[in-house]
């Protein structure tokens, strides 16, 4: 299901101001079939919207170093 803003369940779970932690939430749907990647009018995705509302910047979220090291 996708909103007017083109938002899917995921989007509007992670913005949401009455879900304090969305992580139960995000794997009911993601179990579902949600498709993760999928991104909004705004062209943005779940994580996008996750660091938005955090006010984290991509750079300070990704590792520079390989997974594993």
């Amino acid at each position: 299901h996708r909103f007017a803003n083109g938002d899917t369940l995921l989007h509007a779970a992670i913005r949401s101001r009455t879900v304090q932690d969305p992580t139960e939430f995000a794997r009911v749907v993601l179990d579902a079939g949600c498709f993760v990647n999928a991104t909004n009018d705004a062209e943005r995705t779940v994580l996008d919207e996750a660091m938005l509302a955090r006010s984290i910047k991509y750079q300070d979220y990704a590792t520079h170093k390989p997974l594993g090291d």
